[in-house]
């Protein structure tokens, strides 16, 4: 289970467009570019439904994880809203 925290950001569905709002997007081991005005697409996992947190499943090793808010389109805020990189182990038991 991964939970992902949030201050002064409003937490909206995609396609809800509301001022500042907007949805969490995984990044797993960097694939992600942020783009200004650019959606993101399958590179990222997409808490569509304005979700706080989900269960992933990782194959064992190291993974990078990030978070990148998004808005109602899936483009990442100007300027963009992004956790810092964390770095998880995930074993094989």
């Amino acid at each position: 289970m991964v939970r992902f925290g949030k201050e002064n950001l409003k937490l909206t569905p995609a396609g809800e467009e509301v001022e500042g709002g907007g949805h969490f997007h995984l990044s797993i081991d960097g694939k992600a570019s942020i783009r200004a005005n650019e959606p993101m697409g399958s590179e990222v996992i997409h808490l569509d439904n304005g979700e706080s947190e989900l269960n992933l499943f990782l194959t064992p090793g190291t993974h990078n994880l990030q978070i990148i808010f998004g808005d109602y389109l899936h483009r990442p805020h100007n300027p963009p809203i992004v956790s810092e990189r964390i770095t998880i182990e995930v074993s094989s038991e």
